[in-house]
Parts: C-alpha cells; sequence; structure tokens
C-alpha cells in the first residue's frame, strides 16, 4: 500500500480525495480538512477535424470529448462517447456522423452531432457504442475512410505482446468485417492513408510493441495494401534505421510520411511505385 505520510507529533493523514483530508491523532481523535484549487485541466491528447466543420478532440483521462467552433469560438465538453476511460486516439468523419477509437481496448463508437448526446450501444443511443475492434488491438493510433467508406484502424497491441493489428470496420454492415494481426511481424500499425487515385491502403509501422514489451525488429517498415484483393503489395524500409513511421497523408495522387529517428519527410509515388523524395525535418522531432 501507499506509504503513510505522518506529521512531527505523530498525527497522520488517514484519508484523503481531490477535496479534502483527514487528520486521525494516534491517541485519539480526527480532524477533516477541506480546501479549493484551480486545477491546469486535463490533457488534450488528440484533435480532429469533424462532419459539420468543427474541430473534436479527447482528453485523457479522465475521456471527455470535446468540440471547438472555430467561428463562434465556443468550447463545450460533450461527456464521454465510450465506456472507457483512457483517451480516444483516433477520429474520422464520415456521411455528416464522427467515430471516435479510444483507449483500452480500441472501443469503437459513433457520434451524430445532429442529436442529443446519450451515450449508449443500443439502436437509439448518441454516441453508439460498437465495441472492441478485434485481437491485436489496445491503443488505435490510426483512423482512415477508404474505399467503398470502410473504415480501416491500424493498432499498437496489448500489454506484454508484439505485433500490432490493422481492422476494417464496415458501416453498411455494422460490424468489423476484416482484422489482420501482424500484418508487420512484431510490429505495431501507427499510420494510414487512402489514396483514391490507386485505390490502395499505404500504412508505416513501428518497431515499438505493447507496454513492457523490447523491440525484436531492428526498423519501421511502409507497406502498401489492396483492399480489394486483400494483400500487401509492398513491404519495404523505407528509411534504414528509422523506428517508427508516425504519420502519413495522400495528396494530388502522392502519400506524404514522417519517419522519426532521422526526423524525415518522405514522398511515395503509386504510379511510379517509389519513393520520390525524402529530406530532413528542421524543426524537432515529428
Amino acid at each position: 500500500g501507499p506509504p503513510i505520510q505522518t506529521l512531527k507529533d505523530g498525527r497522520y493523514v488517514s484519508k484523503a480525495d481531490p477535496r479534502s483530508y483527514t487528520i486521525t491523532n494516534p491517541r485519539g481523535g480526527e480532524t477533516q480538512y477541506r480546501f479549493k484549487y484551480e486545477s491546469a485541466g486535463s490533457m488534450v491528447f488528440v484533435v480532429g477535424l469533424g462532419p459539420d466543420g468543427r474541430i473534436y478532440g479527447s482528453s485523457a483521462l479522465p475521456l471527455e470529448l470535446f468540440v471547438y467552433n472555430p467561428e463562434t469560438g465556443r468550447l463545450k465538453d460533450l461527456g464521454n462517447p465510450t465506456p472507457v476511460n483512457g483517451e480516444i486516439y483516433s477520429t474520422v468523419s464520415l456521411h455528416g456522423k464522427l467515430y471516435v477509437c479510444a483507449y483500452p481496448g480500441a472501443w469503437l463508437s459513433v457520434y451524430d452531432p445532429n442529436k442529443p448526446f446519450r451515450y449508449g450501444t443500443s439502436k437509439d443511443s448518441n454516441p453508439r457504442g460498437i465495441g472492441y475492434i478485434g485481437a491485436g488491438h489496445l491503443r488505435p493510433r490510426a483512423m482512415i475512410v477508404g474505399p467503398d467508406d470502410k473504415i480501416f484502424v491500424g493498432s499498437m497491441p496489448p500489454y506484454g505482446q508484439l505485433g500490432g493489428a490493422m481492422a476494417v470496420y464496415a458501416p453498411s454492415e455494422d460490424r468489423v468485417v476484416e482484422n489482420y494481426r501482424h500484418l508487420i511481424p512484431n510490429q505495431s500499425i501507427v499510420s494510414l492513408a487512402y489514396e483514391p487515385k490507386s485505390g490502395l491502403i499505404f500504412g508505416g509501422s513501428s518497431k515499438v510493441g505493447g507496454g513492457g514489451t523490447r523491440p525484436v525488429e531492428q526498423e519501421a517498415r511502409f507497406f502498401v495494401w489492396n483492399p480489394y484483393e486483400k494483400r500487401k503489395v509492398l513491404d519495404m524500409v523505407p528509411i534504414p534505421g528509422d523506428r517508427a513511421i508516425v504519420s502519413m497523408a495522400a495528396a494530388n495522387g502522392k502519400v506524404f510520411a514522417t519517419s522519426v529517428g532521422s526526423n524525415t519527410l518522405f514522398v511515395y509515388d503509386p504510379s511510379m511505385e517509389r519513393i520520390v523524395h525524402n529530406g530532413g525535418i528542421s524543426y524537432g522531432r515529428p
């Protein structure tokens, strides 16, 4: 248990919570004290663009979903859209709804901003809890909308395990239709992008596994996934020696990614099937 906090005269703190504490005298009697304070607030863990042109984000421990309206400057705490209490790791917008995936367990929920906030798992709940997305998912680092309006989620694995996963959720069927563990053997899936001209999914790994593990692989990998053939069509080391490809986006027919270790931005051209640019990022670690 925690150490007992003892005062010079022998009295000790016997109870404590965020608003009060109790001092107990070993010779008999106790006194409760209350206090007020202004805290700095909970950490902002993630932010992203929502379906209504507003900014949505999550605090961490406890988990609260908040929304910011850039036109009015109004910030509102909506509440917890999940049954877990860690933090939301990733969000995407699709057909006017916000999908969120949260730690622990990679719990997926969907929220309609045009309806009252009342969390549950029934059909009329809002947000509606969909559930855990499958084996190999604990921290859902990346979530994107791919072809056929399917949602792809890449995650770090549970504590004590190596090898994350990529899941595919189909809103039209309201279920996870695919889940691929060890897509990159012994590595986590931490970044994803969909490039519509090629119709391909692009991803990046981290050699880091679940909490308490030590990496067994040496370098992060960049991969290309064909969602129709359901297979990898490319798996390569883009920047030798780097430990993670932490972010990725598609634009103008190309895929842009940042790699940690060397702190590099590299650009992949699907039409040429090769990296066409890489260069150091001079302003810090991405």
